[in-house]
């Protein structure tokens, strides 16, 4: 008799990972390759799979390495099929920065409100042009103030007209950056625009669709209608920490969380409580399950004689979960991931069918990678089936470690048990999620909680017993009885209450967080290999055989790197101008090994801490984990604000600050952050005339404390720091936002200039780069650090003409991205983030 062919366990696994392996291969090595052989080749496979099925046992063997192989091509073909047009569609280029354009649009999905503001998505259908009806298909985030009255205006469906300036997604464009117009591209949005308020906004009468588009168009707009009046009543109902938690926790919003709330929870390791996923959806169809058997058993029970209770209410179960899923915005990828992974268990147990998890789990995830070959790479995917493998794969086996086994009193049947039950499967849960997502983590967020393997195990239950339930209760019961509601939710309120003071006293502890620094995709690799030796059936010698050769082969890698990153710096001196947008911040790495951050940029709002989201990371990439200097060259907000999270983070050895005063009272300012850390700060009056760092000498040009005291005319910009650093016969010229005035101060003298690179004062401004300070200094190349489309019009157009009069080589950072300047002492070397090498005008997000 002969043997039947071995095929690997759990197929649809294998046929899933290797799916995402062609996915990944398409963005990895995207080759060019014609339309024909990316549709054909597949095909083929297809062909010979079906060849292979039909024949003997022999050759069906074949048909597994030949299906692997199949779903590798076909999801390389997918993603190539549904790359997304990068930076937007022909059409939309034709109305891109026309202003006071009239569009017809859709609103696509449910409004996503902000502190300040509410942020819809639009589907714009067609654009009026010099009385030309244009059709478009395009998707824009429009963003409209908010105002005093809070009320239900816009809901998923509704057809506006509305007159708009669009505006391009930028990326901040440096190395290892977050590619936010490619995000935006993969949701189908290419455009951005803004609004005062919604008076520019009119509903028109919905366009026609498919029938029964109708009955699901009011359906979804009553039920967003619902979640948008629960909102304004848990808002005026409650105090806005308690709502703001209250509305994600329930209804969705993530945004009206407030900036150092969100540090808390992300200190302590608990945003996941946060967001609307299988725990709350499960919660809600058990719950549901439950009462349904109930009922079917006492009030029904003629109903049992075809099928069981438990199939009956499993649909009951699985229509409330899908309820709750559209109440919490049916379009965050988390709900509908859950929701899809709960039908097909539901199914399953339905079909009276053994649910295997990671076959459910496989399934899930190729239908969603079938529909968006993209959401591969979001964040929030990984991290969503990281956790459920963990909870598949690694959690049964802490199952082993009870403390029944410690001592029979936490026995199942004794009350200790049942009291220490939910945090001991708490505790055994965070263990499990957090060994399998630190890595992820790691690798995303340059860091990992401590706290959390603690926190979790006290904040789960509360959470997820008292919270989500009297809330999910409350909130059922809003739409009838406003009383009985109010009586819930303050109820859950007083549990939100004691959840913030634990958050917040997590948050405190100094180890509840480490930031840790760049984690190559090589580690993350070798971390997960490590686990998977681990977790294995070796043998205790293969594995530890295994795990040393792994160490030695990440210990190698590391020092290689290492010496790699001495030798670029040995006998050099790096300037780095990093794109942040409109404002300023450059890294200056001298030969010896010392470093100088000089401002940090920084929003003018304050509505987006380029500290942590650019400064950081690009300077963790560097492999910079000490800071000798830190230099506010001026308290303005666009140099300030990006320091902090570095002051707060990184090791530094001193503060030299423009600013004219500290500012002892202000928590958030970089002074009193360095007072906290015990880190020495320099005013203007204190830094050294001319100091040397090495082999280079740094000198503050200007403001001297007589310019201060006779000459100052009270602008801030004036006072900024300026600093010269010379390097053998080169040398560079940070100035902040000087003015003309001061240019001629400082470069009135006969003073040799020398080979010097200059960032241009003010973002490029006419009311500095003077033509008698190009004409003295003669600059080898000027910087402009500007955002892209700045309502300040920087770089100004005659400062760059000036520039090319003089024949001075110009970069930007709005459109080179980061600027790299490296000298050897006798000449300077540039290369930019965009691939140009030249200083000519070329034509992260926001």
């Amino acid at each position: 008799m002969s043997r039947e062919p071995v095929r690997p366990t759990r197929p649809l696994l294998w046929l899933t990972v290797f799916f995402a392996l062609g996915i990944a291969a398409e963005r990895v090595c995207p080759l060019s390759l014609p339309s024909a052989f990316i549709i054909g080749f597949p095909a083929l496979l297809l062909l010979c799979l079906a060849f292979l099925c039909s024949k003997s046992r022999e050759r069906s063997r074949a048909s597994v390495p030949v299906s692997l192989v199949l779903f590798l091509a076909l999801g390389f073909a997918l993603a190539r099929v549904a790359a997304p047009l990068v930076p937007c569609p022909p059409g939309l280029e034709r109305v891109l920065d026309r202003p006071h354009t009239l569009f017809i649009a859709d609103i696509a999905s449910p409004p996503d409100f902000f502190p300040d503001k509410i942020r819809l998505t639009l589907r714009l259908r067609s654009a009026l042009l010099d009385d030309e009806n244009v059709p478009l298909d395009a998707g824009v985030l429009l963003s409209v103030a908010r105002t005093g009255v809070e009320r239900a205006a816009w809901v998923p469906g509704d057809r506006v007209l509305a007159r708009l300036t669009l505006r391009r997604f930028h990326n901040f464009n440096n190395p290892g950056g977050y590619d936010y117009v490619m995000r935006q591209a993969e949701r189908g949005i290419h455009a951005r625009a803004g609004s005062p308020d919604d008076r520019f906004l009119v509903r028109l009468a919905p366009g026609n669709g498919l029938p029964g588009c109708s009955v699901f168009r009011a359906v979804r707009s009553t039920v967003d209608r619902f979640r948008q009046e629960s909102l304004f009543w848990l808002r005026k109902h409650f105090d806005p920490d308690t709502a703001a938690f209250y509305a994600a926790l329930l209804l969705g919003y993530q945004q009206l969380i407030s900036a150092d709330w969100k540090e808390d929870l992300n200190r302590v390791g608990i945003t996941h409580l946060l967001s609307i996923s299988g725990m709350h959806l499960g919660l809600v169809s058990m719950f549901t399950f439950w009462i349904c058997r109930k009922f079917i058993r006492r009030l029904c029970p003629a109903a049992l004689h075809r099928l069981s209770d438990k199939q009956l209410a499993l649909w009951p179960a699985l229509a409330a979960a899908l309820l709750y899923a559209f109440l919490a915005g049916f379009g965050v990828p988390p709900i509908w991931r859950s929701l899809l992974m709960l039908t097909l268990g539901l199914w399953a147990s339905f079909c009276y069918r053994h649910a295997d998890s990671l076959t459910i789990l496989a399934a899930t995830a190729l239908i969603i990678l079938v529909i968006d070959p993209a959401v591969l790479w979001q964040v929030s995917f990984q991290l969503t089936y990281a956790c459920m493998v963990a909870l598949f794969v690694i959690y049964p086996r802490l199952q082993r470690c009870r403390l029944a086994a410690i001592h029979p009193v936490f026995g199942g049947d004794r009350m200790a048990g049942k009291i220490t039950r939910p945090f001991e499967e708490a505790f055994h849960v965070s263990v499990a999620v957090n060994i399998l997502v630190l890595p992820l983590t790691v690798f995303y967020f340059q860091g990992f909680s401590l706290a959390g393997f603690i926190a979790n195990i006290i904040l789960v239950p509360l959470v997820g017993f008292l919270v989500l339930p009297s809330g999910l209760l409350g909130l059922g019961l809003l739409a009838f009885n406003e009383s009985l509601a109010a009586l819930l939710l303050q109820f859950g309120a007083w549990w939100v209450t004691l959840a913030h003071h634990l958050i917040r006293w997590f948050s405190d502890l100094s180890w509840a967080y480490f930031h840790v620094g760049p984690f190559s995709l090589l580690g993350m690799a070798a971390c997960y290999l490590a686990l998977f030796v681990l977790l294995s059936p070796w043998h205790r010698k293969r594995k530890g055989a295994a795990l040393c050769a792994l160490a030695l082969f990440m210990a190698a890698d590391s020092a290689v790197a290492h010496w790699r990153t001495a030798e670029d710096q040995r006998d050099h001196l790096l300037v780095d101008f990093i794109d942040v947008g409109q404002g300023t911040s450059t890294l200056v790495r001298f030969p010896d090994g010392a470093a100088m951050l000089v401002d940090g940029g920084g929003f003018f709002d304050d509505s987006y801490d380029i500290g942590r989201a650019v400064v950081a990371p690009f300077l963790w990439r560097s492999g910079i984990r000490r800071l000798d200097y830190v230099v506010l060259s001026h308290d303005h907000p666009d140099h300030r604000n990006g320091l902090r999270f570095v002051m707060q983070r990184f090791e530094v050895g001193c503060l030299w600050t423009g600013a004219l005063a500290c500012r002892p009272g202000d928590r958030e300012s970089i002074e009193t952050i360095a007072a906290l850390r015990g880190i020495p700060v320099r005013l203007t009056h204190e830094i050294p005339g001319e100091c040397a760092i090495g082999r280079c000498r740094v000198k503050l040009l200007h403001p001297s404390q007589k310019y201060l005291e006779t000459e100052w005319n009270g602008d801030i910009n004036n006072a900024s720091l300026v600093l010269k650093i010379d390097y053998g016969e080169t040398g560079v010229i940070l100035p902040g936002d000087i003015g003309q005035s001061v240019e001629r101060v400082i470069f009135g003298t006969g003073t040799a200039w020398g080979n010097v690179v200059l960032g241009s004062p003010h973002h490029g401004s006419d009311r500095s780069n003077s033509p008698f300070m190009v004409e003295r200094l003669k600059p080898r190349a000027v910087v402009v650090s500007c955002g892209a489309d700045n309502r300040f019009g920087f770089p100004s157009p005659a400062v760059l003409e000036t520039y090319r009069k003089h024949g001075v080589a110009v970069y930007r950072t709005d459109r080179h991205g980061a600027v790299h300047a490296v000298s050897d002492g006798t000449r300077w070397e540039f290369s930019t983030f965009m691939g140009s090498s030249g200083g000519s005008s070329l034509s992260g997000g926001y």
